[in-house]
C-alpha cells in the first residue's frame, strides 16, 4: 500500500473506487493505535505517482527538478 505515515497518522490515499473502504479496514486493522487520514488522490495517480512518491524529501545534493540528462 501507498501511503505517508508521520507519527501516530496515516495519509492515505483514495480514489473513488470501489475498494477505498476495504483498504481502509483493513489499513485501520494494520495501524490500530494510528489516525487514518483518507486522501483523495485521483489527480496526482494520473501523473505516475501517489503519497509516497511526492512527499519524498531529498537532503543535500542538486535538485533535479527542471534538469535534462
Amino acid at each position: 500500500m501507498n501511503f505517508v505515515d508521520i507519527e501516530d497518522c496515516i495519509f492515505f490515499p483514495v480514489f473513488n473506487h470501489t475498494l477505498d473502504q476495504k483498504a481502509l479496514a483493513l489499513i485501520e486493522q494494520i495501524f490500530p493505535h494510528h489516525r487514518i487520514f483518507p486522501i483523495l488522490m485521483n489527480e496526482i495517480a494520473i501523473h505516475g505517482g501517489v503519497l509516497n512518491c511526492i512527499t519524498w524529501v531529498v537532503k543535500g545534493g542538486t535538485p533535479l527538478v527542471g534538469k535534462s540528462k
